[in-house]
């Protein structure tokens, strides 16, 4: 179970104890076996150590290759997650201009909004302490939802906001705490350069645009707020996209204890950056458990990429 969430940045639960006996013992198993498998794919992913559990991983098969070869070219900044290699004449240009007109996009909004946030700061407390929340900006269903439900509860002082699209089906559940901020807008870019608190289930929390300050962190370029990486899962194998060569982070949160002491040993992280608090969504998990129920297990099994078990291996 996650730790109280207002110490969740100053003062972080020891590294171990406090965890229930279910979270130690549970997750080695299901990591071992399911990495063993299904090995967790990842932008970047190639060099440095490899998880034990994903040594033995099957190769991708020739038809799964094939057909990620023919896929659609993604149109406007979605192209940016598209791999330059695989594109070609034209596709490869337009890639690049679209690439080069989303940086600077975000560059000027950072030079505008930083100016602009600490004259916000200087004369208006509404600006001061700012908590901003988030996942990917489009929903509100998992760890950052959670922290921010916590958070908006709890501790209703704090000035605490979630970025999320209007028309997100989780939209309302965000209304109903209050705080909502429309992804995107300018009220976004003044409130993610004023924070001083950026949390979120995914890399670069909070960003505007999560991959192209995922790069410009990377060079140095970023919000002033500490970013708190509360994760959307348990990595299981290498990503060296994630390492701190390639990756700026004030907290790490681990949900698992040998995922903890892999990223801890191989990702190159100051120790108080990576930590073993649990994932704040079990938090749900332990109040449900606390009603009249009957003693059911839930076995849902999710794989990310083309490489889906099938028979025996199912």
């Amino acid at each position: 179970p996650a730790p109280h969430k207002s110490e969740l940045l100053h003062h972080p639960r020891p590294d171990d104890g406090g965890q229930e006996p279910w979270v130690q013992s549970a997750f080695p198993r299901r990591t071992d076996r399911m990495a063993a498998q299904h090995p967790a794919k990842a932008p970047g992913a190639h060099g440095g150590a490899q998880h034990p559990a994903a040594r033995h991983a099957k190769p991708e098969r020739p038809s799964q290759a094939a057909a990620a070869q023919t896929a659609a070219v993604p149109h406007g900044a979605a192209a940016l997650r598209c791999k330059p290699e695989k594109l070609k004449g034209k596709k490869q240009m337009k890639y690049k201009l679209l690439r080069a007109l989303c940086y600077l996009k975000e560059l000027l909004a950072m030079l505008l909004c930083k100016l602009l946030g600490a004259v916000c700061r200087a004369f208006s407390p509404a600006y001061r302490g700012i908590w901003l929340v988030g996942e990917r900006g489009t929903d509100a269903r998992d760890n950052g939802y959670w922290f921010y439900r916590y958070l908006r509860t709890q501790h209703p002082e704090l000035h605490t906001y979630y970025v999320i699209t209007a028309d997100s089906p989780d939209a309302a559940k965000i209304t109903a705490l209050g705080g909502a901020v429309q992804r995107g807008s300018f009220r976004h870019y003044l409130l993610y350069y004023c924070a001083d608190y950026l949390v979120g289930t995914h890399v670069q929390p909070c960003a505007p645009d999560l991959m192209v300050h995922y790069h410009l962190a990377a060079k140095g370029l970023r919000a002033r707020g500490k970013q708190a990486f509360l994760q959307h899962g348990v990595i299981m194998s290498e990503m060296q996209w994630m390492h701190r060569e390639n990756l700026y982070l004030d907290l790490f949160v681990c949900g698992a204890k040998p995922e903890y002491e892999y990223i801890r040993d191989t990702y190159g992280f100051a120790p108080q950056v990576t930590r073993y608090l649990g994932l704040a969504r079990w938090d749900n998990l332990l109040r449900a458990g606390q009603a009249p129920h009957q003693k059911m297990i839930l076995f849902m099994p999710t794989w990310r990429g083309a490489q889906y078990p099938d028979g025996e291996a199912f």
